[in-house]
């Protein structure tokens, strides 16, 4: 995962070094949230950033924004489409295999 940290300020190195109960501990986590179906209000907040694109440094249109989200609610919503995207996968045609991972 190649990303900026987000509001919480944590790191995707953060998530890497984790000790093994911490990554079970999240894990269990992960889990209550799908099944409660909620998550963390943390997670729905996001830190913008403006990126100069070119041009005049003084003018507001020459930056794209950008919203930065937490690390882990990233983590979270790749778990979640690593667990449906076979589902997804199979219900899609042939034909509608442009943008897919997996390929008829």
């Amino acid at each position: 995962m190649r990303t900026a940290p987000g509001p919480d300020r944590i790191r995707p190195e953060h998530l890497k070094n984790l000790p093994p109960t911490l990554i079970n501990t999240l894990a269990r986590l992960f889990t209550r949230y799908l099944s409660e179906c909620k998550v963390p209000s943390q997670w729905k907040t996001s830190k913008t950033v403006l990126l100069y694109k070119k041009g005049d440094v003084h003018v507001i249109g020459n930056y794209r924004p950008i919203g930065l989200l937490s690390v882990i609610y990233k983590l979270f919503t790749r778990v979640i489409l690593n667990r449906i995207s076979k589902t997804l996968d199979e219900g899609q045609p042939c034909k509608q295999a442009g943008f897919r991972r997996i390929q008829h």
